[in-house]
């Protein structure tokens, strides 16, 4: 005789369906511990904001040109390239050129595209890998940077849009969106120039589908056309004010030109100040190389983009000068891959029948390295802040002061050379 109840074993499936259900939403919890921590700190720090300094001044100071019919880099020297400009431009535009108001907005959108690239992030791994431990795992290490929670409270820093663009263009190769992978790639480098092999490297992948018949020809369009809009809303304003000479200058031929290093000529001595940080940096490691021998086995594209981006960064990170504290940001979900790629791999090591498994013990690890980073954030000194002069002037409501705006190391040896402290920037090309 079966005792057994059907009612009751439509409850235990229930009961289950729902514990999956909770398990995934719970996933995403790094990225909503970001987004809270945000609200905190507009509500705690509101008697001392704007908390604006001199490189996202810059860049405000460039979209407002836009946004009132002059242009950056004719007007304003800056070496960044012209993504981040077009988009304060549209911040003054929505903003309706109240300059506090433009700098609140700007906050929100590049926190926004920090939360939003942690999901992006979180996502990515929990497609390659179907484990939930391997994706939470994924997105508390990229917020476990204090760097990645900081920066954005000070103004529309560049890397987390770069971060943003760099995750969301392997995602969208990963899931075969050609358009938004062509867009996405192409945007990377347009908020930042170190970016820029993604290029060569997405573009590697798509080609390599195209002869092997695994993408059509209309996919291949759609991915080119993704590339050429991006481009063209993003160049396209600044050539058209009659720019496009002094954006070659600045965002090419100078940081060639240049042979100083104004910030930590090494990111190691910087991470080496977020405590817990080498914890993930050795999972990290040990992760990249899981990660580049399923991604040679499998030959899966996406999965050895990460890889040579990890490389890319590395060596960036370490050989190159010019690197400051939020080029972390660009960074942290590169890194942050490969630690859920690990997690997963352990997670097929049968070492105990119990209910807890290896992986959940390397999540728990992941976490617990993860606390002193958080500790730091809550107890971030932001009452040592010291605003820069373009940040006092741009929030005075004061006119662009010259050419030279924040006299940057670069900017000053750009004027010894060539003499360019006039009121608007050279307009002659300048060859290296």
């Amino acid at each position: 005789m079966n005792d057994s109840n059907p009612r009751e074993g439509l409850e235990v499936t229930a009961l289950l369906e729902s514990a999956r259900e909770n398990a995934a939403v719970a996933v995403y919890f790094p990225a909503f511990l970001l987004l809270s921590y945000t609200v905190v700190l507009f509500t705690l720090y509101s008697v001392k904001w704007p908390l604006l300094v001199g490189d996202p001044a810059t860049y405000l100071y460039g979209g407002w040109e836009l946004a009132t019919g002059g242009s950056p880099y004719r007007t304003i020297w800056d070496p960044k390239p012209p993504g981040i400009h077009v988009l304060t431009g549209v911040l003054t535009v929505m903003g309706s050129y109240d300059r506090i108001t433009v700098y609140y907005l700007s906050v929100g959108v590049t926190g926004l595209s920090a939360f939003t690239t942690v999901v992006l992030t979180i996502e990515l791994v929990r497609g390659w890998t179907e484990s939930l431990p391997a994706a939470f795992s994924a997105g508390v290490a990229v917020v476990a940077v204090p760097a990645f929670f900081t920066f954005f409270s000070a103004g529309p820093y560049t890397k987390y849009y770069t971060a943003l663009f760099t995750v969301g263009a392997v995602l969208a190769v990963d899931r075969r969106r050609y358009f938004l992978a062509g867009a996405a790639t192409v945007s990377a480098p347009l908020f930042w120039h170190f970016a820029a092999p993604i290029v060569p490297a997405v573009g590697a992948v798509i080609l390599a589908r195209f002869v092997s018949g695994d993408l059509s020809t209309r996919e291949l369009v759609r991915s080119s056309s993704g590339a050429a809009v991006a481009g063209a809303l993003t160049v396209l304003p600044i050539v058209l004010q009659g720019a496009g000479v002094h954006m070659l200058n600045q965002t090419i031929v100078a940081p060639l030109i240049y042979t100083g290093a104004e910030t930590t000529p090494s990111l190691l001595p910087l991470l080496s100040e977020y405590r817990g940080i080498e914890g993930l940096l050795l999972l990290s490691v040990v992760g990249f190389v899981l990660l580049v021998r399923s991604g040679v086995r499998s030959r899966d594209g996406p999965k050895l983009l990460i890889a040579v981006l990890f490389v890319w960064y590395s060596v960036v990170g370490t050989l190159v000068g010019q690197i400051s504290g939020p080029d972390i940001v660009s960074f942290a979900p590169i890194a942050a891959v490969p630690i859920g790629v690990l997690i997963a791999t352990v997670s097929t090591f049968d070492l105990s029948a119990g209910p807890v498994g290896p992986h959940h013990v390397l999540t728990a690890a992941v976490l617990l390295i993860a606390v002193p980073g958080f500790v730091d954030i809550v107890f971030q000194p932001w009452y040592t802040y010291r605003r820069s002069g373009p940040a006092s002037e741009y929030l005075a409501g004061e006119s662009v002061p010259g050419c030279h705006v924040r006299l940057s190391d670069m900017e000053k040896y750009w004027i010894e050379r060539f003499g360019d402290a006039g009121e608007e920037c050279i307009g002659e090309l300048k060859l290296p």
